[in-house]
């Protein structure tokens, strides 16, 4: 048994090999490589949007940030204000209170003043009789 070298064999089987590449070519490799290709694109794509949405995110946290700040600084200015007019509230209100005691003090002392005279009115009045009776007690001892 001796092996021979067949051309017309060989030919026959590179021919089958290139159409064999052909059709995996056509079959099998572009539409991977077109797949690989898509995916790719996509991919970039996908990080693009990424990126645009992270700029996005980063855009809106500022502008939250400075609505937050924005919002501090009214609701300190709207204490402040509120806090402004309760204390000019609270001082009118005293100062009110103060010419009430005041006019009521005024009055007291008025009346103190009437009740002083008629006190002494009633003592000048009754003198004789307490300087009688003391006589008597002290005629008594």
């Amino acid at each position: 048994m001796s092996i021979t070298i067949n051309p017309y064999l060989m030919l026959l089987v590179f021919i089958v090999f290139l159409l064999t590449l052909y059709y995996l070519n056509i079959w099998l490799y572009k539409p991977i490589l077109a797949f690989m290709d898509d995916r790719e694109n996509s991919m970039k794509q996908d990080l693009q949007r990424i990126q645009e949405s992270s700029k996005e995110i980063a855009d809106i946290d500022e502008e939250i940030k400075k609505i937050i700040e924005n919002a501090r600084i009214e609701a300190h200015n709207i204490v402040d204000q509120a806090t402004s007019e309760a204390k000019n509230a609270c001082e009118a209100k005293i100062a009110n209170k103060k010419l009430e005691i005041a006019e009521k003090f005024e009055e007291f002392s008025n009346e103190i003043q009437f009740h002083k005279k008629d006190l002494k009115n009633n003592l000048l009045i009754g003198m004789p009789n307490f300087e009688s009776s003391l006589k008597l007690k002290i005629s008594q001892i």
